[in-house]
């Protein structure tokens, strides 16, 4: 899978009708898109042939090559653009990435050593899932063991009878 969501998808010059066979040159999107954004200026990009750690796909089904560019803008946007279509594939600024780190990593365990290990995350997931499960399971024990202490107590102070009323000189 090239992870394209239509493969057959062409795009044709408007001059010719002709298809267009290979993909988009790095240099002109590249122009392309700092005539579009002219204000935050690129400070680096790269074409991608594997997925990094914010453009990635654990099915293949995002499209590679990517291009990669990262602007020099005050949320250091990046953004990755198909060169096949030409087409604005996502962006990511600065805040994105730490979120994606803080969220999906630490509550997903979303790290790329591992996934690529498959069997790994599985086993690392079972164990802290049952790690999980055991603590619910001994803290519903003690507080099931608390409540039922405290209704017996309550109980036997209800339906004990009422100590005889003392005068002062105890009689």
């Amino acid at each position: 899978m090239n992870g394209r969501v239509d493969p057959e998808r062409l795009i044709v010059a408007a001059s010719t009708l002709e298809p267009r066979t290979t993909p988009f040159g790095v240099e002109s999107i590249v122009s392309r898109v700092r005539a579009a954004v002219p204000d935050a200026p690129i400070a680096d990009y790269e074409l991608l042939s594997e997925y990094d750690s914010y453009y990635y796909s654990r099915g293949g089904q995002t499209p590679l090559p990517v291009l990669r560019v990262k602007f020099a803008d005050a949320a250091q946007t990046w953004i990755y653009v198909d060169p096949e279509m030409s087409r604005v594939l996502g962006s990511v600024p600065r805040l994105a990435r730490l979120e994606r780190w803080l969220y999906n990593g630490l509550h997903s365990l979303d790290f790329a050593f591992w996934y690529s290990r498959r069997p790994l995350w599985d086993i690392g997931m079972i164990v802290l899932l049952l790690g999980g499960l055991a603590t619910s399971a001994i803290g519903a024990f003690l507080g099931g063991r608390r409540i039922v202490r405290a209704s017996r107590k309550a109980v036997a102070s209800v339906s004990a009878p009422a100590p005889a009323a003392v005068d002062k000189y105890g009689t």
